[in-house]
Protein backbone atom coordinates (compact mmCIF):
# COMPACT_ATOMS: atom_id res chain seq x y z
CA UNK A 1 0.00 0.00 0.00
CA UNK A 2 1.48 3.38 -1.03
CA UNK A 3 1.59 6.39 1.26
CA UNK A 4 -1.49 8.01 -0.32
CA UNK A 5 -3.60 4.85 0.02
CA UNK A 6 -2.49 4.43 3.62
CA UNK A 7 -3.32 8.05 4.37
CA UNK A 8 -6.81 7.79 2.83
CA UNK A 9 -7.62 4.52 4.60
CA UNK A 10 -6.38 5.62 7.98
CA UNK A 11 -8.09 8.99 7.60
CA UNK A 12 -11.44 7.27 7.05
CA UNK A 13 -10.94 4.97 10.04
CA UNK A 14 -9.83 7.81 12.28
CA UNK A 15 -12.99 9.72 11.35
CA UNK A 16 -15.37 6.75 11.34
CA UNK A 17 -14.74 3.96 13.88
CA UNK A 18 -17.29 1.71 12.16
CA UNK A 19 -15.01 1.54 9.12
CA UNK A 20 -12.19 0.28 11.36
CA UNK A 21 -14.56 -2.15 13.05
CA UNK A 22 -15.67 -3.66 9.75
CA UNK A 23 -12.08 -4.21 8.63
CA UNK A 24 -10.92 -5.66 11.97
CA UNK A 25 -13.92 -7.93 12.43
CA UNK A 26 -14.52 -8.73 8.77
CA UNK A 27 -18.21 -7.83 8.84
CA UNK A 28 -20.65 -5.00 9.42
CA UNK A 29 -21.55 -3.52 12.81
CA UNK A 30 -24.71 -4.48 14.63
CA UNK A 31 -26.93 -1.42 15.27
CA UNK A 32 -25.93 -1.34 18.94
CA UNK A 33 -22.23 -1.42 18.02
CA UNK A 34 -22.64 1.43 15.55
CA UNK A 35 -24.45 3.49 18.20
CA UNK A 36 -21.79 2.79 20.84
CA UNK A 37 -18.90 3.57 18.47
CA UNK A 38 -20.35 6.80 17.10
CA UNK A 39 -22.26 8.42 19.97
CA UNK A 40 -20.96 11.77 21.22
CA UNK A 41 -22.89 11.56 24.49
CA UNK A 42 -20.74 12.47 27.52
CA UNK A 43 -22.08 9.37 29.34
CA UNK A 44 -23.40 6.29 27.56
CA UNK A 45 -24.29 2.90 29.03
CA UNK A 46 -24.61 -0.27 27.00
CA UNK A 47 -26.50 -3.23 28.52
CA UNK A 48 -25.48 -6.25 26.47
CA UNK A 49 -25.86 -10.01 26.38
CA UNK A 50 -22.83 -12.16 27.04
CA UNK A 51 -20.62 -13.21 24.09
CA UNK A 52 -22.17 -10.57 21.88
CA UNK A 53 -18.95 -8.70 21.04
CA UNK A 54 -18.53 -6.21 23.88
CA UNK A 55 -14.76 -6.63 24.24
CA UNK A 56 -14.07 -6.41 20.52
CA UNK A 57 -16.18 -3.28 20.22
CA UNK A 58 -14.39 -1.74 23.21
CA UNK A 59 -11.02 -2.58 21.63
CA UNK A 60 -11.91 -0.82 18.38
CA UNK A 61 -13.31 2.19 20.25
CA UNK A 62 -10.11 2.51 22.30
CA UNK A 63 -7.78 2.16 19.31
CA UNK A 64 -9.68 4.66 17.21
CA UNK A 65 -9.73 7.17 20.08
CA UNK A 66 -5.95 7.18 20.75
CA UNK A 67 -5.20 7.69 17.04
CA UNK A 68 -5.86 11.35 17.84
CA UNK A 69 -3.14 13.12 19.85
CA UNK A 70 -3.26 13.72 23.57
CA UNK A 71 -6.07 11.32 24.47
CA UNK A 72 -6.18 8.79 27.26
CA UNK A 73 -8.45 5.75 27.28
CA UNK A 74 -8.69 4.21 30.76
CA UNK A 75 -10.48 0.86 30.91
CA UNK A 76 -11.51 -0.65 34.26
CA UNK A 77 -12.52 -4.32 34.44
CA UNK A 78 -13.58 -6.43 37.44
CA UNK A 79 -10.50 -8.72 37.38
CA UNK A 80 -6.87 -8.74 36.19
CA UNK A 81 -7.52 -11.53 33.67
CA UNK A 82 -10.36 -9.54 32.10
CA UNK A 83 -8.14 -6.47 31.87
CA UNK A 84 -5.38 -8.43 30.13
CA UNK A 85 -7.80 -10.05 27.68
CA UNK A 86 -9.36 -6.71 26.84
CA UNK A 87 -5.92 -5.13 26.38
CA UNK A 88 -5.15 -7.77 23.74
CA UNK A 89 -8.29 -6.72 21.85
CA UNK A 90 -7.07 -3.11 21.92
CA UNK A 91 -3.63 -4.12 20.59
CA UNK A 92 -5.22 -6.17 17.80
CA UNK A 93 -7.30 -3.23 16.66
CA UNK A 94 -4.35 -0.84 16.93
CA UNK A 95 -2.15 -3.17 14.90
CA UNK A 96 -4.82 -3.41 12.20
CA UNK A 97 -4.90 0.38 11.88
CA UNK A 98 -1.20 0.34 10.89
CA UNK A 99 -0.71 4.01 11.62
CA UNK A 100 2.70 5.64 11.46
CA UNK A 101 2.54 6.33 15.20
CA UNK A 102 5.17 4.69 17.36
CA UNK A 103 4.74 3.09 20.75
CA UNK A 104 6.93 4.68 23.39
CA UNK A 105 5.93 2.26 26.15
CA UNK A 106 4.23 -1.13 26.08
CA UNK A 107 3.47 -3.37 29.07
CA UNK A 108 0.77 -5.96 29.70
CA UNK A 109 -1.64 -3.20 30.65
CA UNK A 110 -0.38 0.09 29.19
CA UNK A 111 0.34 1.34 25.67
CA UNK A 112 1.76 4.85 25.36
CA UNK A 113 2.21 6.48 21.94
CA UNK A 114 4.47 9.22 20.61
CA UNK A 115 1.42 11.38 19.82
CA UNK A 116 0.87 11.74 23.57
CA UNK A 117 -2.07 9.31 23.76
CA UNK A 118 -2.31 6.20 25.92
CA UNK A 119 -4.48 3.16 26.58
CA UNK A 120 -4.55 1.80 30.13
CA UNK A 121 -6.35 -1.44 31.09
CA UNK A 122 -6.35 -2.13 34.83
CA UNK A 123 -8.46 -4.22 37.24
CA UNK A 124 -10.91 -2.17 39.26
CA UNK A 125 -10.22 -3.99 42.51
CA UNK A 126 -12.36 -3.08 45.49
CA UNK A 127 -11.53 0.63 45.65
CA UNK A 128 -10.21 1.73 42.23
CA UNK A 129 -6.69 2.30 43.61
CA UNK A 130 -5.04 1.01 40.41
CA UNK A 131 -6.57 3.86 38.38
CA UNK A 132 -5.22 6.67 40.54
CA UNK A 133 -2.92 9.12 38.81
CA UNK A 134 -4.63 8.97 35.44
CA UNK A 135 -6.90 11.64 33.97
CA UNK A 136 -9.39 11.49 31.10
CA UNK A 137 -10.21 14.72 29.23
CA UNK A 138 -10.55 16.35 25.80
CA UNK A 139 -12.02 13.37 23.92
CA UNK A 140 -10.44 10.69 26.09
CA UNK A 141 -12.69 7.93 27.44
CA UNK A 142 -13.16 6.31 30.83
CA UNK A 143 -14.58 2.84 30.14
CA UNK A 144 -16.11 0.52 32.72
CA UNK A 145 -16.09 -2.98 31.24
CA UNK A 146 -18.65 -5.29 32.94
CA UNK A 147 -19.52 -2.35 35.14
CA UNK A 148 -22.36 -4.18 36.93
CA UNK A 149 -19.71 -6.40 38.55
CA UNK A 150 -17.50 -3.54 39.75
CA UNK A 151 -17.99 -2.51 43.41
CA UNK A 152 -19.82 0.77 44.00
CA UNK A 153 -16.80 2.08 45.91
CA UNK A 154 -14.79 1.97 42.67
CA UNK A 155 -17.24 4.33 40.97
CA UNK A 156 -17.01 6.73 43.94
CA UNK A 157 -13.23 6.78 43.57
CA UNK A 158 -12.89 6.83 39.77
CA UNK A 159 -15.70 8.94 38.34
CA UNK A 160 -13.73 12.10 39.28
CA UNK A 161 -10.99 10.89 36.87
CA UNK A 162 -13.13 12.25 34.05
CA UNK A 163 -12.24 15.90 33.46
CA UNK A 164 -13.47 18.55 31.01
CA UNK A 165 -14.26 17.08 27.60
CA UNK A 166 -13.82 13.49 28.78
CA UNK A 167 -16.34 10.77 27.97
CA UNK A 168 -17.64 7.85 30.05
CA UNK A 169 -18.78 4.51 28.67
CA UNK A 170 -20.20 1.75 30.87
CA UNK A 171 -20.57 -1.59 29.08
CA UNK A 172 -21.98 -4.59 30.95
CA UNK A 173 -24.19 -7.60 31.18
CA UNK A 174 -26.84 -7.36 33.92
CA UNK A 175 -25.70 -7.91 37.49
CA UNK A 176 -27.23 -7.38 40.90
CA UNK A 177 -30.11 -5.04 41.50
CA UNK A 178 -29.48 -2.02 43.69
CA UNK A 179 -25.90 -1.40 42.64
CA UNK A 180 -24.60 1.71 40.86
CA UNK A 181 -24.94 0.22 37.38
CA UNK A 182 -28.50 -0.98 38.00
CA UNK A 183 -29.61 2.39 39.40
CA UNK A 184 -27.97 4.16 36.48
CA UNK A 185 -29.84 1.99 33.97
CA UNK A 186 -33.21 2.16 35.71
CA UNK A 187 -33.32 5.70 37.11
CA UNK A 188 -30.92 8.08 35.32
CA UNK A 189 -32.55 9.62 32.26
CA UNK A 190 -29.51 11.79 31.46
CA UNK A 191 -27.43 8.77 30.41
CA UNK A 192 -27.69 7.52 26.82
CA UNK A 193 -28.79 3.89 27.02
CA UNK A 194 -27.95 1.28 24.41
CA UNK A 195 -29.47 -2.20 24.45
CA UNK A 196 -27.74 -5.19 22.86
CA UNK A 197 -30.02 -8.21 23.35
CA UNK A 198 -28.80 -11.41 21.69
CA UNK A 199 -32.35 -12.67 21.09
CA UNK A 200 -32.81 -9.76 18.66
CA UNK A 201 -29.58 -10.27 16.67
CA UNK A 202 -29.64 -12.65 13.73
CA UNK A 203 -26.01 -13.75 13.94
CA UNK A 204 -26.63 -15.00 17.49
CA UNK A 205 -29.56 -17.25 16.50
CA UNK A 206 -27.73 -20.58 16.85
CA UNK A 207 -26.20 -19.74 20.24
CA UNK A 208 -29.50 -18.39 21.58
CA UNK A 209 -31.33 -21.55 20.50
CA UNK A 210 -28.67 -23.80 22.06
CA UNK A 211 -28.58 -21.90 25.37
CA UNK A 212 -32.37 -21.72 25.55
CA UNK A 213 -32.45 -25.50 25.35
CA UNK A 214 -29.72 -26.31 27.86
CA UNK A 215 -29.33 -23.30 30.20
CA UNK A 216 -31.34 -22.92 33.42
CA UNK A 217 -34.16 -20.44 32.68
CA UNK A 218 -32.89 -17.80 35.12
CA UNK A 219 -29.37 -17.90 33.68
CA UNK A 220 -30.77 -17.60 30.16
CA UNK A 221 -32.90 -14.62 31.23
CA UNK A 222 -29.81 -12.85 32.63
CA UNK A 223 -27.35 -13.62 29.86
CA UNK A 224 -29.63 -13.29 26.83
CA UNK A 225 -32.73 -11.33 27.86
CA UNK A 226 -30.90 -8.80 30.07
CA UNK A 227 -32.64 -9.46 33.38
CA UNK A 228 -31.12 -7.92 36.50
CA UNK A 229 -30.79 -10.22 39.52
CA UNK A 230 -31.83 -9.32 43.05
CA UNK A 231 -31.12 -10.77 46.46
CA UNK A 232 -34.15 -13.06 46.38
CA UNK A 233 -35.31 -15.72 43.98
CA UNK A 234 -37.37 -14.48 41.00
CA UNK A 235 -40.95 -15.53 41.70
CA UNK A 236 -42.38 -15.50 38.18
CA UNK A 237 -40.34 -17.61 35.75
CA UNK A 238 -39.22 -15.60 32.69
CA UNK A 239 -40.57 -18.11 30.20
CA UNK A 240 -44.10 -17.86 31.60
CA UNK A 241 -43.93 -14.08 31.47
CA UNK A 242 -42.51 -13.92 27.99
CA UNK A 243 -45.01 -16.46 26.63
CA UNK A 244 -47.73 -15.19 28.52
CA UNK A 245 -53.94 -4.86 33.36
CA UNK A 246 -56.21 -5.64 34.08
CA UNK A 247 -59.24 -7.06 32.26
CA UNK A 248 -59.40 -10.81 31.75
CA UNK A 249 -61.52 -12.33 29.00
CA UNK A 250 -62.98 -15.61 30.24
CA UNK A 251 -64.77 -17.78 27.69
CA UNK A 252 -65.91 -21.26 26.79
CA UNK A 253 -67.36 -21.66 23.34
CA UNK A 254 -69.99 -24.30 22.46
CA UNK A 255 -68.71 -27.14 20.33
CA UNK A 256 -70.34 -30.22 18.83
CA UNK A 257 -69.36 -33.74 19.74
CA UNK A 258 -70.74 -36.80 17.96
CA UNK A 259 -74.12 -36.66 19.65
CA UNK A 260 -74.53 -33.31 21.40
CA UNK A 261 -73.31 -29.81 21.89
CA UNK A 262 -71.13 -29.03 24.89
CA UNK A 263 -68.83 -26.28 26.07
CA UNK A 264 -65.23 -26.34 24.91
CA UNK A 265 -62.22 -25.79 27.15
CA UNK A 266 -62.07 -22.69 29.29
CA UNK A 267 -59.76 -19.94 28.07
CA UNK A 268 -58.71 -16.95 30.19
CA UNK A 269 -56.63 -14.15 28.67
CA UNK A 270 -55.49 -10.76 29.95
CA UNK A 271 -56.71 -8.51 27.14
CA UNK A 272 -56.24 -5.02 28.55
CA UNK A 273 -54.18 -3.25 31.20
CA UNK A 274 -53.76 0.42 31.97
CA UNK A 275 -52.31 2.62 34.65
CA UNK A 276 -54.87 5.29 35.55
CA UNK A 277 -53.49 8.83 36.10
CA UNK A 278 -53.57 10.17 39.64
CA UNK A 279 -56.93 11.76 40.51
CA UNK A 280 -59.38 12.12 43.39
CA UNK A 281 -61.37 9.06 44.49
CA UNK A 282 -64.56 10.85 43.39
CA UNK A 283 -63.24 11.32 39.87
CA UNK A 284 -61.83 7.80 39.82
CA UNK A 285 -65.18 6.32 40.79
CA UNK A 286 -66.76 8.16 37.85
CA UNK A 287 -64.08 6.83 35.48
CA UNK A 288 -64.72 3.27 36.66
CA UNK A 289 -68.50 3.73 36.32
CA UNK A 290 -68.10 4.96 32.75
CA UNK A 291 -65.82 2.02 31.96
CA UNK A 292 -68.23 -0.55 33.39
CA UNK A 293 -71.13 0.99 31.39
CA UNK A 294 -69.37 0.30 28.09
CA UNK A 295 -70.02 -2.91 26.21
CA UNK A 296 -69.11 -5.67 26.55
CA UNK A 297 -68.38 -4.95 30.23
CA UNK A 298 -71.90 -3.57 30.81
CA UNK A 299 -73.53 -6.94 30.11
CA UNK A 300 -70.85 -9.48 31.06
CA UNK A 301 -68.32 -7.60 33.19
CA UNK A 302 -67.50 -8.21 36.85
CA UNK A 303 -65.44 -5.87 39.03
CA UNK A 304 -63.19 -6.55 42.03
CA UNK A 305 -61.67 -3.61 43.94
CA UNK A 306 -58.95 -3.34 46.57
CA UNK A 307 -61.05 -2.22 49.54
CA UNK A 308 -58.25 -2.24 52.08
CA UNK A 309 -57.36 0.98 53.90
CA UNK A 310 -58.38 4.06 51.86
CA UNK A 311 -59.77 1.72 49.19
CA UNK A 312 -62.81 1.17 51.41
CA UNK A 313 -63.95 4.76 50.85
CA UNK A 314 -63.47 4.27 47.12
CA UNK A 315 -65.64 1.14 47.19
CA UNK A 316 -68.35 3.13 49.00
CA UNK A 317 -68.24 5.71 46.20
CA UNK A 318 -68.78 2.91 43.68
CA UNK A 319 -71.78 1.68 45.66
CA UNK A 320 -73.23 5.22 45.64
CA UNK A 321 -72.99 5.16 41.84
CA UNK A 322 -74.64 1.73 41.60
CA UNK A 323 -71.45 0.07 40.34
CA UNK A 324 -71.56 -3.57 41.41
CA UNK A 325 -68.26 -4.75 42.84
CA UNK A 326 -66.60 -7.47 44.86
CA UNK A 327 -64.52 -6.10 47.73
CA UNK A 328 -61.08 -7.56 48.43
CA UNK A 329 -58.66 -6.78 51.22
CA UNK A 330 -55.10 -7.94 50.53
CA UNK A 331 -53.61 -9.26 53.76
CA UNK A 332 -50.42 -11.00 54.79
CA UNK A 333 -49.96 -14.75 54.59
CA UNK A 334 -51.29 -17.52 52.41
CA UNK A 335 -54.91 -17.82 53.52
CA UNK A 336 -58.32 -16.59 52.47
CA UNK A 337 -61.34 -15.66 54.60
CA UNK A 338 -64.51 -13.56 54.61
CA UNK A 339 -65.67 -10.85 56.97
CA UNK A 340 -68.79 -8.66 57.01
CA UNK A 341 -69.15 -5.03 57.87
CA UNK A 342 -72.29 -2.88 57.49
CA UNK A 343 -73.84 -5.64 55.45
CA UNK A 344 -70.97 -5.82 52.94
CA UNK A 345 -68.77 -8.87 52.43
CA UNK A 346 -65.00 -8.39 52.41
CA UNK A 347 -62.81 -11.11 50.90
CA UNK A 348 -59.55 -11.17 52.85
CA UNK A 349 -56.96 -12.74 50.56
CA UNK A 350 -53.32 -13.34 51.44
CA UNK A 351 -50.85 -11.64 49.11
CA UNK A 352 -48.78 -14.80 48.77
CA UNK A 353 -51.89 -16.76 47.86
CA UNK A 354 -52.97 -14.14 45.33
CA UNK A 355 -49.61 -14.06 43.55
CA UNK A 356 -49.04 -17.79 43.89
CA UNK A 357 -52.34 -18.51 42.14
CA UNK A 358 -51.44 -16.10 39.33
CA UNK A 359 -48.02 -17.70 39.00
CA UNK A 360 -49.50 -21.20 38.77
CA UNK A 361 -52.03 -20.08 36.17
CA UNK A 362 -49.27 -18.66 33.95
CA UNK A 363 -47.20 -21.82 34.36
CA UNK A 364 -50.04 -24.15 33.44
CA UNK A 365 -51.34 -21.96 30.61
CA UNK A 366 -54.68 -21.51 32.43
CA UNK A 367 -54.05 -17.79 31.96
CA UNK A 368 -52.42 -16.11 29.01
CA UNK A 369 -51.21 -12.58 28.46
CA UNK A 370 -52.64 -11.10 25.29
CA UNK A 371 -51.27 -8.39 23.05
CA UNK A 372 -52.08 -4.89 24.34
CA UNK A 373 -50.11 -1.62 24.76
CA UNK A 374 -49.17 -2.17 28.42
CA UNK A 375 -48.12 -5.80 27.94
CA UNK A 376 -44.44 -4.95 28.32
CA UNK A 377 -45.09 -2.91 31.46
CA UNK A 378 -47.01 -5.83 32.97
CA UNK A 379 -44.12 -8.12 32.09
CA UNK A 380 -41.63 -5.81 33.82
CA UNK A 381 -43.79 -5.73 36.94
CA UNK A 382 -44.03 -9.53 37.04
CA UNK A 383 -40.27 -9.77 36.57
CA UNK A 384 -39.74 -7.51 39.58
CA UNK A 385 -41.30 -9.94 42.07
CA UNK A 386 -38.88 -11.94 44.21
CA UNK A 387 -39.46 -14.52 46.91
CA UNK A 388 -37.33 -14.68 50.05
CA UNK A 389 -37.53 -16.53 53.36
CA UNK A 390 -37.52 -14.38 56.50
CA UNK A 391 -36.04 -15.26 59.90
CA UNK A 392 -39.42 -16.65 60.97
CA UNK A 393 -39.33 -19.13 58.09
CA UNK A 394 -42.17 -17.46 56.20
CA UNK A 395 -41.96 -16.60 52.55
CA UNK A 396 -42.16 -12.97 51.48
CA UNK A 397 -42.99 -11.93 47.92
CA UNK A 398 -42.10 -8.35 47.04
CA UNK A 399 -41.96 -6.44 43.78
CA UNK A 400 -42.34 -3.13 42.04
CA UNK A 401 -40.76 -0.98 39.35
CA UNK A 402 -39.84 2.67 39.01
CA UNK A 403 -43.23 3.31 37.39
CA UNK A 404 -45.20 2.12 40.41
CA UNK A 405 -45.75 -0.54 43.06
CA UNK A 406 -46.60 -3.36 40.64
CA UNK A 407 -50.17 -2.01 40.43
CA UNK A 408 -50.93 -3.62 37.06
CA UNK A 409 -49.64 -7.03 38.14
CA UNK A 410 -51.66 -6.90 41.36
CA UNK A 411 -54.78 -5.89 39.40
CA UNK A 412 -54.24 -8.89 37.11
CA UNK A 413 -53.87 -11.19 40.14
CA UNK A 414 -57.10 -9.82 41.66
CA UNK A 415 -58.99 -10.24 38.39
CA UNK A 416 -57.78 -13.82 38.05
CA UNK A 417 -58.88 -14.55 41.64
CA UNK A 418 -62.34 -13.27 40.75
CA UNK A 419 -62.60 -15.67 37.80
CA UNK A 420 -62.65 -18.56 40.27
CA UNK A 421 -65.06 -16.93 42.71
CA UNK A 422 -67.94 -15.97 40.43
CA UNK A 423 -69.73 -17.70 37.58
CA UNK A 424 -70.83 -16.39 34.22
CA UNK A 425 -74.53 -16.84 33.50
CA UNK A 426 -75.04 -18.49 30.11
CA UNK A 427 -76.71 -21.68 28.90
CA UNK A 428 -75.10 -24.28 26.67
CA UNK A 429 -76.58 -24.07 23.21
CA UNK A 430 -77.77 -20.49 23.59
CA UNK A 431 -74.58 -18.43 23.72
CA UNK A 432 -70.87 -18.77 24.38
CA UNK A 433 -70.02 -18.81 28.06
CA UNK A 434 -68.15 -15.53 28.20
CA UNK A 435 -67.33 -12.80 30.69
CA UNK A 436 -64.83 -10.11 31.61
CA UNK A 437 -63.17 -9.72 34.99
Amino acid sequence: MNDLSLYLRTLEERLDPTALFERVVGGPCDPWQRQLLTTSSPFAMCLASRRIGKSQTTGVLAAQTVAAPGRTVLILSPTLSQSQLLFKKVLQAWSAMALPIQKTRLTQQVMELDNGSAVVCVPAGQDGESARGWGVKNGGILIYEEGAFIPDAVFDATLPIREEGGLIRLITTPGRKGGFAHQLWMENDEVEKITARSTEIERMTEKVAFDRRYMPPLQFAVEHELRWVGGGVPFFAPETIENAFAIILDERKPQWTTYAQELGPRRRTIVRAERIPQMSYTDLAQVVRNLMMQEPLASTGYLVVDAGGPGRAFADLLDARSVLNTRMQIVGGDNESESKERGRTFNNVGKNMLLGTLNSALHTDDLRIGDFPARRELQHELESFEASIGTSGRMRIEGGTKAGHADIAMAAAMAYWLTDHRTVGAHIGEAPLKGFW
